[in-house]
């Protein structure tokens, strides 16, 4: 091995070190609120701009150009993985620490699969088209899902939590571990999963098919793999924050649900029609950021409006029930006058 892959392996080590140290020693104890995501993500971006000066450090400015232009473009090209984590989340009601950790074991899963699809180049991948039809149809049911379905469904009555049970049977229990948020655990001398393990599958399966394009994107203009894998790496653990960060964002703007329903749908269409035929579909990278961004800012605008009907629909009543009881009180005083009036007079 010569001295220039005996230091790509040496960063490379380096980078999954400082991804552990701070997942592990600060992203785990700080409070699972909208700023403190914030603060992760700018932790994040933080890690990935020391990298880059090492990557700087060591291959130069042309090399450093080029990982950065990998990073940017995961960001971009996983946007769709950022919406479908979210809706998923919401989908089976997962609760927010089980949601942290999830995305905590999502980040060395994503990493591994990015790796494998490197090393087998994007032009494997080719041969499956067939899995973009199914997978095309799956994202959109999440899609749908996400919007007509019953804040009061019962998760385990969702398709995914049935083929679960349909393969491993009563290994698979219908609830969260809302204390210590594992996946699996012992009962009986049983190894048991739970709800999060359902999740926690679906997250890989959705990423690794939604990857699928952008890696084969990502080795056509970046072909050096070490770059584009290294930057892939260092994306996605700022993608895991930002998941985190639009999550409080849905909760914040009622409507944001709808835009987010709307993109995956259009992500979920996209994906199949490609599958059927590449020529069907063909939206620029800056078209579909463009897209997003649309749809984000008018959800987040209906949502504003539709609070502040609210708020005003709540100042009406309030006011009414006010003139209401004033009217009553000016009734009573009548009769209470009316009625003194008639004693002084008998």
């Amino acid at each position: 091995m010569d001295r220039i892959a005996m230091n790509d392996w040496c960063i490379l080590a380096l980078g999954l070190i400082m991804i552990g140290f701070v997942e592990v020693v600060i992203f785990q104890k700080l409070p699972m609120t909208i700023g403190y995501d914030l603060l992760r993500i700018v932790i994040a971006l933080s890690c990935a701009a020391i990298y880059g000066l090492i990557v700087y450090e060591d291959r130069g400015e042309r090399g450093a150009v080029e990982w950065w232009s990998g990073y940017a473009l995961e960001w971009l090209l996983s946007s769709d993985t950022q919406f479908a984590f979210t809706l998923i989340f919401k989908t089976y009601k997962t609760p927010v620490l089980s949601r942290h950790k999830a995305l905590a074991y999502w980040i060395p899963l994503g990493i591994s699969t990015r790796m494998a699809m490197y090393i087998m180049l994007a032009g494997v991948f080719s041969v499956f088209t067939w899995v973009k039809i199914f997978a095309g149809l799956y994202v959109i049911y999440n899609g749908v899902i996400a919007v007509v379905g019953d804040d009061d469904a019962i998760v385990s009555e969702l398709a995914a939590v049935r083929l679960f049970h349909w393969i491993f049977g009563d290994r698979i229990v219908d609830e969260y571990d809302k204390e210590n948020q594992s996946i699996f655990y012992y009962k009986a001398g049983q190894l048991k999963g739970t709800l999060l393990s359902v999740v926690l599958v679906t997250l890989v399966v959705v990423d690794v098919t939604l990857s699928i394009d952008t890696v084969s994107a990502r080795v056509s203009r970046l072909p050096c793999k070490y770059l584009a894998f290294s930057s892939t790496m260092m994306a996605l653990f700022g993608l895991r924050s930002f998941v985190c960060f639009l999550e409080n964002l849905v909760e914040i703007f009622a409507m944001l649900k709808y835009g987010i329903a709307a993109i995956i749908v259009l992500i979920g269409t996209q994906l199949m029609l490609s599958g059927i035929s590449p020529d069907l579909v063909q939206i620029s990278i800056a078209d579909s950021f463009k897209i997003i961004f649309g749809l984000l800012a008018s959800s987040i605008a209906v949502s504003i409006i539709h609070l502040r009907v609210q708020q005003r629909a709540s100042q009406d009543l309030l006011q009414t029930i006010k003139l209401g009881n004033q009217k009553h009180d000016a009734s009573e005083s009548v009769q209470s006058i009316e009625s003194i009036e008639s004693v002084g007079s008998t």
